[in-house]
């Protein structure tokens, strides 16, 4: 089953384990918006990447170009698990965002920054990024990229065991993604609340918000979703002790 703890690429000083997969069972699936999933980009060899990345800064040092590349070349590092390297990366795209004062190119470098920190299990200090991160997307009026800080900030605090800021941060992320009609923004907040719910022992209401989850993934054709749902859905209806339910959901 897929790791709640584990959502691709995440306490204190004290660090949780890398996310790297795992087949241990963990209490409840996790969702998130996979940032450039499927992007030509995402595929390119590192070598090759970085070699883009020597040859542009030797022609053209100035060139906003390397802000995508270093992230991207961040995120292929992140898929080796390699964090620290992901996150050198992405710091120096930060600071050219803010030498060409890219606001939206600041935002997605802060966002990058938080998600890798939590990836390799420091969500206390990804808050700190997660926040910076909306609090421009707030400034530029960027809805989507505000739902989503919401939602990793919400995360963030899950991992921290902070359930009733998680759960504030998910209300707000939902609100704004059924504003702007974000079909699965909505569904990763759905998740999001019933794991916030489950966590805190509020097995039926966990499951209210897991079935409105699991309908949106099934209208969107989210497989990934539907299956982190019904095996949500299955580990509420055990903690219910209706076995039953829970069965046919893990089925």
């Amino acid at each position: 089953a897929p790791d709640f703890w584990s959502w691709r690429g995440g306490l204190f000083e004290f660090v949780a384990p890398p996310s790297v997969p795992t087949a241990a069972a963990q209490p409840v699936q996790y969702s998130q918006r996979l940032e450039a999933a499927g992007d030509a980009d995402s595929q390119i060899p590192i070598a090759d990447l970085q070699q883009q990345i020597a040859d542009l800064e030797a022609a053209s040092p100035d060139s906003p170009l390397l802000i995508t590349l270093h992230n991207t070349l961040g995120k292929a590092y992140e898929r080796q698990y390699d964090y620290q390297a992901a996150l050198t990366h992405y710091e120096q795209a930060l600071a050219l965002a803010k030498t060409h004062q890219d606001l939206l190119a600041q935002a997605r470098a802060l966002r990058n920054l938080g998600n890798a920190l939590q990836n390799c299990g420091r969500p206390f200090q990804a808050i700190a990024y997660y926040q910076q991160s909306l609090d421009i997307e707030r400034e530029i009026s960027n809805c989507q990229g505000e739902a989503d800080a919401l939602g990793n900030l919400g995360n963030a605090y899950l991992l921290l065991n902070q359930y009733q800021q998680a759960i504030d941060f998910h209300q707000q992320q939902l609100v704004i993604a059924r504003e702007i009609h974000d079909r699965q923004g909505e569904a990763n907040s759905l998740c999001g609340l019933g794991n916030a719910y489950y966590l805190l022992s509020q097995y039926q209401r966990a499951v209210e918000f897991y079935q409105q989850q699991l309908a949106i993934a099934r209208e969107i054709g989210d497989r990934q979703g539907e299956a982190n749902s019904l095996g949500n859905l299955g580990n509420a209806y055990r903690s219910l002790g209706q076995y039953q339910q829970a069965i046919e959901f893990y089925q």
